[in-house]
């Protein structure tokens, strides 16, 4: 009786409050589904984007990809500028299916653009900052796979205290509900 309706209904509202304040992300509460029971999982059939400026504080590889750009500027201001607009500024985080992949795109990889990782590592001479895109994937992915773990937490425990002795029998009680020693209703 208690976990009939839209029991979880603010569970998944206060979830895309949070994702929209801290990462930018707007989601749809239509399209998330979810299986408390063997399968245990929380999917999002649709896709949403992430704030690259809200996504800094959370992301040690954005901070890390700005900290690298600010050292290059000291040696080539006017490719660092290049760098921070095409590496960071037009940087597109996106999210299909989750879980699944976040697709990090960039408006840099039409033709004749260099890639401005590559252009770091030379201002650099540090081969690693060619390996920042994967790094911020992979980051990103744990991040939003970690979100989406504690809403399916969330969920869990509120299904667990909904379905309690004590909610069935206050829930019982406030409606009342009236049963004899041997479980018979009581008219």
């Amino acid at each position: 009786m208690n976990v009939e309706g839209d029991w979880w209904r603010h569970i998944i509202d206060e979830f895309i409050a949070h994702m929209e304040e801290t990462y930018g992300a707007c989601l749809d509460s239509r399209r998330f589904e979810f299986d408390l029971g063997r399968g245990e999982y929380v999917k999002y059939w649709g896709e949403f984007w992430l704030d690259v400026d809200k996504c800094c504080d959370a992301v040690e590889a954005l901070r890390e990809i700005r900290s690298l750009i600010a050292s290059a500027a000291m040696i080539d201001p006017q490719a660092a500028e290049e760098i921070e607009g095409l590496a960071v500024e037009s940087m597109t985080l996106h999210c299909s299916g989750y879980p699944g992949r976040i697709e990090i795109s960039w408006s840099l990889y039409e033709d004749g653009v260099t890639d401005p990782f590559d252009v770091l590592a030379d201002i650099l001479q540090d081969e690693r900052c060619t390996s920042l895109p994967d790094k911020l994937q992979a980051e990103l992915e744990w991040l939003i796979g970690d979100e989406f773990q504690a809403l399916l937490r969330r969920l869990k425990s509120e299904v667990t205290a909904l379905t309690s002795d004590e909610w069935v029998v206050e829930t019982l009680d406030a409606n009342g509900f009236l049963f004899t020693e041997d479980g018979d209703p009581a008219f």
